[in-house]
């Protein structure tokens, strides 16, 4: 019964986003889970988590079959790629929470450059330009912060991406000239 995958527990959390939490103890179970109903993929646990951003958040999960499974359920569904309950509802001197996009989990947790791509794909460019920490950073510049690799940076940059700015003003541009110094005269 769908309906008995899509029951919530005191977390907010649905079968599928335990399966994907609990690997690899429950690792036969997602396919049977994702098939028999992709809705539970939508909903939201307490801490705003669907079970995308859960599997792309787990260090238990190698990247390959990280891969695969983002892949199975953009493909399914693209709008979990962009899925987040406050998406752009920060504000400078806000002080809500603030709920990172998937992309963001991909990228401050190590996924591959192919596991970003299926998500810039399915999301479409503007997520590149998404503010996505509570200092206004974009994804590039934490992808510029983290030192990761020029094609994961390459991969973040577009025209409006370069343009924005964290809540110090700097753009993605300035905090690669600041790594180059802080590398260079260190």
């Amino acid at each position: 019964n769908v309906d008995l995958l899509n029951l919530q527990d005191g977390r907010g959390r649905t079968a599928l986003h335990w399966v994907l939490q609990t690997w690899p103890a429950n690792h036969g179970f997602w396919n049977v889970l994702w098939k028999a109903s992709t809705e539970a993929a939508t909903i939201l646990d307490d801490d705003g988590n669907t079970p995308l951003v859960l599997a792309l958040q787990s260090s238990q999960l190698p990247n390959d079959l990280v891969d695969s499974i983002v892949q199975e359920m953009v493909t399914a569904l693209p709008s979990l790629a962009s899925l987040s309950p406050k998406r752009n509802a920060l504000c400078f001197n806000s002080s809500e929470s603030f709920w990172p996009t998937p992309l963001y989990n991909a990228l401050i947790s190590g996924r591959s450059v192919s596991t970003l791509r299926t998500l810039i794909d399915a999301a479409g460019t503007s997520t590149l330009s998404t503010i996505v920490t509570p200092n206004h950073e974009a994804p590039l510049h934490v992808a510029i912060t983290m030192y990761s690799s020029e094609e994961i940076r390459d991969l973040l940059t577009s025209p409006e991406a370069l343009r924005v700015r964290d809540t110090h003003c700097l753009t993605p541009v300035d905090w690669l000239w600041l790594s180059h110094i802080r590398q260079r005269f260190a």
